[in-house]
């Protein structure tokens, strides 16, 4: 007899585990599916989110000792098909901009800010009398 209430003591304790496990996986996925609703859920929405999680949570659990979770599957199809839960209206993304239309077909920027060309020297072009003073002497005419 000692021998079988140890056994008891140690399958009551197991029982505890998977009924705390159980617990927060059902509390986690109720956060999953009132986040998923875009709003506050009201009354009927944290009952029948209760109810789903419980079903999903037990379902898993049998699935993974080796017995038949079809009932549960059921379950959790009428009641996601009657709960009138759905989520908000998703909202339309952001246009893209130009320079992330450009960059989607494969342009890319120009390698420095403004117009380059090889034959760019750096330096500033002349302005005025001296730009007409140096092409004077690039002619050899004389004003």
């Amino acid at each position: 007899m000692p021998e079988n209430d140890a056994s008891l003591k140690r399958g009551a304790a197991r029982m505890r585990e998977l009924a705390t496990e159980d617990r927060a996986k059902r509390e986690a996925l109720e956060e999953e599916l009132s986040a998923g609703l875009g709003r506050t859920p009201a009354a009927i929405d944290k009952l029948t989110i209760n109810a789903i999680a419980a079903t999903q949570v037990r379902a898993l659990r049998l699935r993974q000792a080796g017995r038949s979770d079809l009932e549960e599957r059921r379950l959790l199809t009428q009641l996601l098909r009657t709960s009138g839960l759905r989520p908000a209206p998703a909202s339309a993304p952001a246009p893209l901009t130009i320079a992330q239309r450009l960059a989607a077909a494969g342009y890319a920027p120009p390698p420095e800010n403004g117009i380059s060309s090889e034959f760019d020297d750096g330096g500033e072009e002349p302005s005025g009398e001296a730009a007409l003073s140096e092409a004077e002497s690039e002619t050899g005419a004389v004003a």
